[in-house]
């Protein structure tokens, strides 16, 4: 398997493993008085799994370009 291909598994896991952390932490939220350290960690999240999905796109690009 190429780099490019190994990077994407590894993105792919990473990703994933952020989408388990968010989904426990949003099962904690508070239904109506809402944790502020909770939810700034959510948000911070959703910001890495934003940029986890930018690499994975660019190590596809990178890969297609290399196949």
């Amino acid at each position: 398997m190429s780099f490019p291909g190994l990077r994407a598994i590894s993105l792919f896991n990473r990703l994933q493993h952020l989408k388990r952390q968010k989904e426990a932490l949003e099962k904690k939220r508070g239904r109506i008085f809402r944790n502020s350290d909770v939810e700034q960690v959510i948000e911070a999240l959703d910001v890495e799994m934003q940029r986890v999905r930018n690499d994975l796109k660019d190590a596809t690009e990178s890969g297609e370009k290399h196949t």
